[in-house]
């Protein structure tokens, strides 16, 4: 019954009738039994009826159940800034050259309050540095959320802040902020403005940021002997090998990043994440028969057979069909590329078991969005390069 008052709504919702939504969404409140999706509807449709101000309790509300849901800051941005709903919030702010001065003060004070609320939350940490233009603010926000994560040694922060080089000035500050600790790590071991010593491994992983940097904007030998004096520090460290294997990469030496990223997969055999990327690496490589038995230690069964096939594996698929074109093997290019379509053959087939199945289970708006997916699922970036692969 609860599965069913809310495809009503979505109903009334999709006609366009919002209002209408939202008072059937308050009458049936208590036989409603998902009760967080009916308050984020419910503060959903109030921001599509520019009801700002009844919207943002009901975010902040779920703010307090999850800081680091990005929908639920998105919410509540549009709230605070009184911006129509169809405007994208959170990820808009990277795209946008200038931010007023008014809107990133408004923004500002609201993280502020939200960083005091849930000290926790590293999305509220990192949000303002999308939307923070202001250099000396800027740089402040970069520092605060840069440290943790760093003092931790978390391989994937240069990762989280890559975005953020779509902005040339931005590029500038992170710089410089990097390589500053860096000075300051190498001659007082502590960072600009701290008390105490810094643990030895936290000059590795500047190091590893600062090559990083230098990799992203195109200073490939600064960001190569970088890496070197890490990896002289730290010989075990993966993390170093695979980055200095991704900056060969961008410079267009794939043989040697084939033979580094070979190299970070012979440190730790058992991770199936470092055997996938080695893979890949060959064959962008055109090291076919290296892949192959690359790949084969973990996807062959008891007969010695690879069931990448069985298993729909496309990247795969893709990438060694585009090695065989590259080297003009068009017939075994042609039997990869139309593997792919075959999957999606299939993908198409395996939605009939849902039609029965949904309608039985009363999940109906799982079913329409199942269905909406489907749609457009020969639009999929694997089909799509699929199927010039094979008109080619």
């Amino acid at each position: 019954h609860s599965e069913m008052l809310l495809y009503k709504n979505s109903m009334l919702e999709e006609a366009g009738k919002l209002q209408e939504a939202l008072d059937h969404l308050e009458k049936h409140a208590d036989e409603i039994c998902d009760k967080l999706f009916a308050q984020e509807k419910r503060a959903q449709l109030l921001l599509r009826l520019n009801r700002h101000d009844e919207a943002a309790p009901i975010y902040r509300t779920l703010l307090r159940r999850n800081p680091e849901h990005y929908a639920y800051h998105a919410g509540l941005q549009h709230c605070v800034l009184k911006a129509p709903p169809d405007q994208p919030a959170v990820e808009h702010w990277l795209d946008v050259e200038t931010v007023p001065p008014e809107t990133e003060a408004a923004l500002r004070g609201l993280y502020a309050e939200l960083q005091h609320q849930h000290p926790r939350s590293s999305v509220a940490r990192r949000l303002p540095l999308d939307f923070t233009r202001d250099p000396a603010q800027f740089r402040i926000a970069a520092k605060t959320y840069m440290l943790p994560p760093l003092r931790k040694g978390v391989p994937s922060l240069f990762a989280d802040i890559k975005p953020l080089y779509k902005s040339p000035e931005k590029a500038r500050i992170l710089g410089e902020i990097l390589e500053d600790w860096m000075t300051t790590l190498e001659s007082e071991g502590k960072l600009r403005g701290e008390s105490k010593k810094e643990l030895p491994d936290v000059i590795l992983w500047v190091r590893s940021l600062v090559a990083q940097h230098y990799d992203m904007v195109g200073l490939t030998d600064k960001a190569l002997l970088m890496v070197d004096k890490a990896i002289e520090h730290t010989p075990t460290l993966i993390d170093l090998y695979m980055a200095k294997a991704r900056m060969y990469k961008h410079a267009g030496a794939l043989h040697e990043a084939s033979e580094w990223m070979n190299r970070a997969r012979q440190m730790d055999l058992q991770d199936r994440y470092l055997n996938t990327k080695a893979t890949r690496y060959m064959l962008r490589n055109d090291q076919v028969d290296e892949a192959k038995a690359t790949i084969a230690l973990f996807t062959e069964d008891s007969e010695k057979r690879s069931n990448l096939f069985d298993m729909q594996c496309m990247w795969y698929e893709l990438e060694i069909a585009k090695s065989y074109r590259r080297q003009g093997d068009m017939g075994r290019a042609l039997k990869n590329f139309t593997s792919v379509d075959k999957h999606f053959t299939d993908i198409v087939e395996d939605q009939f078991d849902f039609h029965t199945y949904c309608i039985r289970k009363m999940t109906l708006r799982a079913y329409v969005r199942m269905l909406r997916m489907e749609d457009g699922l020969h639009g999929h970036h694997f089909y799509t390069e699929a199927a010039a692969g094979i008109v080619e």
